[in-house]
């Protein structure tokens, strides 16, 4: 085992912020390996359930810039500008190999922003959609996991009132999930 000797520091400063931060540092691996044991299992659950995929669970859609400096200018004086729209998705659903896996996907559109414009502020042409990222959740890297790891439980509920008969029963959930 691993001992670790937490320095003493001369500034006050430094030490208070250390004193406050170790236990969310010196956890960090173990932290790391409890997010991924979670998203096996519930991989493994979902598909020894044999589902009927594929299920899609979008986590929001985001305006991203192709120039920041242009896009700032733009929004300052015209309330618009162009770029790339984004989403991201949890899907249960075949992999490249035909095995079904909790997926990670990155979809991507040309798209703009607009602010004034009934129906926005974000808008994007089907017709450009490209699927960037398809990849299980587990192979994702960890900065992806660790930040839909907080999705799963809205995942699971959305999930479960997809696939159930009487989707109405369910209401109810919405309000025990904390985001």
């Amino acid at each position: 085992m691993n001992t670790i000797h937490r320095p003493a520091f001369s500034s006050p400063d430094l030490q208070a912020a250390l004193d406050k931060a170790h236990e969310a540092l010196e956890g960090a691996d173990e932290a790391r390996n409890r997010v991924s044991q979670d998203i096996k299992a519930l991989e493994s659950y979902l598909v020894s359930l044999r589902l009927t995929p594929p299920f899609r669970y979008g986590l929001g859609k985001a305006f991203v810039a192709d120039d920041e400096q242009h896009v700032t200018a733009s929004l300052e004086y015209g309330l618009s500008a162009s770029g790339k729209i984004q989403e991201e998705a949890l899907v249960l659903d075949e992999d490249a190999h035909g095995k079904v896996r909790l997926l990670y996907e990155v979809s991507e559109w040309d798209g703009y922003v607009d602010v004034d414009v009934p129906g926005g502020p974000l808008f994007w042409d089907e017709s450009t959609l490209q699927r960037d990222d398809v990849k299980p959740l587990i192979e994702a890297k960890f900065e992806v996991r660790k930040r839909v790891y907080n999705q799963l439980p809205a995942f699971v509920t959305a999930l479960a009132k997809h696939y159930a008969i009487d989707p109405n029963k369910l209401t109810d959930w919405d309000e025990e999930i904390p985001f």
